[in-house]
């Protein structure tokens, strides 16, 4: 019974947090980032090919052109891995109707991203066990998924960042199976190579991803060398041939440098720059960086601080690592300090959020922090510790539900004054402030249960019961707005929608829910 109850529970929490707003459809159009990744799966699923003419018919100068040869301008890596939920997605179409609104591709491609982000949390946690890292699972849970990322995976599900976590997480655990392993087991090095692979088909411009090996074998203490083992440089020749056939496929060339895709004649070298002179020359200037640097910290517009702790914490670590434990881990202080000055340094130079929740190319960053935090920290005791890592992660967690759920938690559609002093569009520069308004908002709590999957299915339920005009009747007794279009809108898709529709979503959900109570239990 108690087995049954804890089902229950997180499959209302899953359905709670899933969002409807962009998965009510039956397809994602052109142009956009979400659409980049979802026409690498399109492509591969239902023409077996990497030619992109029919995806971008009419569009064939908004994305990436090359002589006549067009593609998405984001990269294949999140597309090659939701890929497989499109495809049974698609077979389902061919023997049940999902309704007028929507279909079952586009909505298990849309789940893959909820998958992913509950497997990533499961082998980062046996990464842990594997290096012998005391952890306490409560604390790791909530700081995991209050780091803003659950957004990416219950709403804005077609970008690449839970691809980013659990690619990173798989090289994480991969290297801990290497470099925890007595024996120089050839299928562990295949497994790493495999996993750097991935990871960077997600997102080419994460160089920092060679360096997790090296950051596992300082946290594990071994001897052993990946990167002059020789089976690791002939797997690792086998895989940038691979690369080098898929951008060809793609991109009509063997491209290495990202900026190319963007059609952009730049070097990362230039991106890090902050200002031109006159003559052109890009120019350096570390006051603006620091400045910038502190801005992420502790800006109102979605500082890390609030809304991404444990990428905060992961910073801080590598610092003090790097300061005060120069002389037993000075190459792991290094390194970490590396991984995360990197991604930051890209943001200050940038000088914007990304145009959308929170800092999210800082999201990569969350495996690797929490690694370091748990090395850190180890197995917490204190209780006044865990309740404050808890309170971090449930304000964070809360933030991503109440976004846009208020005028001041929307973003701006007109440019605006970000938090870095830069005129930019879909900016919300005191997002801080703005929240905790809404928390005192009851019209916040009905469009965050109205946007659910949990409010999709007490709809429908109460439909089926009561009617269209029933249910209308009922919320006006009970004082229930119920004039507003978009609420409409939402019965009128209610009733178009399927009951199989229904049954298999929750039986996608039911499906984490239980692979990840499995594997913790292992």
């Amino acid at each position: 019974m108690k087995k049954l109850i804890w089902y229950i529970f997180w499959i209302l929490i899953l359905l709670f947090f899933t969002k409807i707003d962009y998965r009510l459809t039956q397809e994602i159009y052109c142009c956009s980032d979400d659409f980049d990744y979802f026409s690498h799966a399109e492509t591969l699923i239902e023409d077996f090919d990497l030619d992109y003419s029919n995806q971008l018919e009419g569009a064939e100068n908004l994305r990436f052109n090359n002589d006549g040869k067009i593609a998405p301008i984001g990269f294949i890596g999140s597309g090659l891995l939701s890929s497989p939920f499109m495809f049974l997605g698609n077979l389902l179409d061919r023997f049940m109707n999902a309704g007028s609104v929507t279909n079952f591709k586009l909505t298990l491609y849309s789940l893959s991203s909820i998958f992913y982000l509950a497997l990533s949390f499961s082998i980062l946690i046996k990464s842990f066990d594997i290096l012998k890292i005391q952890h306490n699972k409560i604390v790791s849970f909530f700081l995991f998924f209050g780091s803003g990322i659950t957004y990416y995976s219950f709403e804005r599900y077609s970008m690449t960042h839970v691809y980013e976590i659990f690619t990173i997480s798989l090289i994480i655990y991969t290297s801990s199976r290497f470099y925890k392993n007595l024996s120089n087991r050839s299928i562990d090095v295949f497994y790493i190579c495999f996993a750097l692979f991935l990871a960077y088909q997600v997102k080419w411009t994460n160089y920092f991803i060679f360096l997790i090996p090296l950051i596992i074998k300082e946290i594990a203490r071994s001897d052993k060398k990946l990167f002059k083992n020789n089976i690791f440089i002939i797997y690792s020749f086998f895989f940038v041939a691979i690369n080098s056939i898929i951008s060809y496929l793609i991109y009509g060339s063997v491209v290495y440098n990202p900026f190319k895709i963007y059609n952009e004649n730049l070097s990362v070298a230039n991106y890090l720059t902050t200002n031109t002179s006159p003559g052109g020359d890009f120019k350096f200037e570390i006051l603006v960086h620091i400045r910038n640097f502190f801005n992420i910290l502790i800006t109102q517009e979605f500082g890390i601080l609030y809304f991404t702790p444990i990428v905060f914490f992961g910073f801080c670590i590598s610092l003090y690592i790097f300061i005060f434990k120069y002389r037993s881990q000075a190459k792991l202080g290094l390194l970490s300090l590396a991984t995360h000055g990197y991604i930051l340094l890209l943001i200050t130079a940038w000088k914007t959020p990304a145009s959308s929740y929170g800092f999210r190319y800082l999201l990569c960053l969350v495996p690797i922090s929490l690694l370091l935090f748990n090395y850190i920290f180890k197995k917490i005791d204190y209780r006044i510790f865990i309740i404050f890592f808890i309170c971090l992660g449930v304000f964070s967690i809360m933030s991503t539900l109440f976004f846009e759920t208020t005028p001041q938690t929307q973003l701006s559609l007109d440019e605006k004054l970000n938090s870095f002093g830069v005129m930019s569009r879909y900016t919300q520069e005191n997002y801080l402030t703005g929240y905790l308004g809404a928390l005192l908002n009851f019209n916040s709590y009905l469009i965050i249960f109205s946007t659910s999957f949990l409010g999709l299915y007490s709809f429908k339920f109460l439909v089926s019961t009561l009617g269209y005009e029933g249910l209308i009747n009922t919320m006006n007794s009970l004082g229930l707005p119920t004039d507003n279009e978009d609420f409409i809108n939402l019965l009128n898709k209610v009733e178009e929608i399927n009951l199989n529709y229904f049954l298999v979503v929750i039986l996608f959900i039911y499906s984490v829910v239980k692979m990840s109570i499995y594997k913790d239990k292992k």
